[in-house]
């Protein structure tokens, strides 16, 4: 029996996100992927010197 296959429009999204988180975490941040969602794809934590967090978020 054949699988479903994806959409290549869902395959594009993941792999951008993806690319992304990629570089966040390479930036010695952290980044959290949210799941069900239409409007937000990930939340990124950005860090002081002092490894404390800014109080605000950016959503991406």
């Amino acid at each position: 029996m054949p699988r479903k296959k994806r959409a290549r429009e869902y395959i594009i999204a993941d792999l951008s996100v993806n690319y992304v988180e990629k570089y966040v975490l390479l930036c010695g941040y952290s980044v959290e992927r949210i799941e069900y969602d239409y409007g937000y794809d990930l939340l990124i934590f950005t860090y002081n010197a002092q490894g404390l967090t800014y109080p605000k978020l950016v959503k991406v």
